[in-house]
């Protein structure tokens, strides 16, 4: 039995499939409708042989030793600590004159007791004025008195409402 419906061919018998085709004159049977299985109720899944889905943390460096760091008017870069003596580089990022100030780079240890760095006055970072782009570096040295320090905290002390930058060094 054959039925146009709108230029659609429809031909089948009672006791076959309909098969579909538009405008088609050939002879060639329809292929047969696809079969999927029927979905397995959840209850039958066995869930205790599937591993776990893996872990996708992105593990952080333990020290911000080397990545520039900011506050205020300066970005401060710690290449280097030995538990006394800390190689910085600091770079005005402002858009005018700044004095860098070495007293705002404190360090701490894990009982959050502070100490205080000293320089030498012939290091390019006793009290720099630094203009816009320009970068003063040398080494800070902390008397720690046996402690451990655990990181430093820098704070632009002429910036208002500085929240100043903590550098893991551990």
């Amino acid at each position: 039995m054959v039925i146009m419906i709108g230029g659609i061919f429809v031909e089948g018998s009672d006791d076959t499939e309909a098969s579909v085709r538009a405008d088609d004159t050939s002879s060639e049977p329809a292929a047969p409708p696809e079969t999927t299985a029927p979905p397995v109720p959840p209850e039958t899944v066995d869930t205790s042989t599937l591993a776990p889905p893996p872990e996708t943390t992105v593990a952080e460096p333990a020290t911000d030793l080397g990545v520039p760091l900011r506050d205020g008017s300066f970005e401060i870069v710690v290449h280097s600590w030995n538990n006394s003596t800390a190689a910085i580089t600091v770079t005005n990022i402002g858009t005018g004159p700044r004095v860098f100030r070495f007293g705002d780079l404190d360090a701490f240890d894990s009982q959050e007791r502070r100490f205080s760095p000293t320089v030498n006055t012939l290091s390019p970072l006793a009290y720099p004025t630094l203009n816009p782009g320009e970068a003063a570096s040398g080494e800070l040295y902390y008397e720690m008195s046996g402690a451990e320090p655990d990181y430093l905290l820098f704070e632009d002390s002429l910036t208002l409402f500085s929240e100043g930058v903590r550098i893991r060094l551990r």
